[in-house]
């Protein structure tokens, strides 16, 4: 991991140091680390797969599976897979771990996919 720390000194925006890291500090089972870091980079890149993954898999490290849902559901959205969203979302939702922040969160995403997946059905019956 001190590579690529000292590599990220050097290096801030080489995305392949900043993935190597993130596989790193889970690979050493440091997830509370590695979901402080997904959350970080998802602050400058709200849009990468790869740390919505990274935040998936530390969460399921930790044992919160309804958070590991809602993050997994994002790389779904992110992939254009409504239905694989909204499937994670209710997994989410039965999981049962989630603080009631973490629960309304879910349900107000799972409202929001339920919906964009209504509409999607509709614009492919006008076709």
């Amino acid at each position: 991991m001190k590579v690529y720390r000292d590599g990220m000194v050097r290096y801030p925006l080489n995305q392949g140091l900043l993935y190597g890291y993130g596989s790193a500090l889970t690979a050493a089972r440091r997830y509370d680390e590695s979901l402080r870091f997904a959350e970080v980079q998802l602050g400058k890149a709200p849009d990468d797969v790869r740390f919505h993954k990274l935040r998936a898999e530390s969460y399921a490290g930790l044992g919160n599976k309804a958070m590991q849902h809602r993050a997994l559901a994002e790389v779904f959205i992110l992939q254009g897979q409504t239905a694989g969203a909204v499937e994670q979302l209710q997994l989410a939702q039965k999981a049962g771990d989630a603080n009631f922040f973490e629960a309304s969160s879910i349900e107000a995403r799972l409202r929001e996919m339920k919906q964009r997946l209504a509409d999607e059905l509709k614009e492919k019956r006008s076709w």
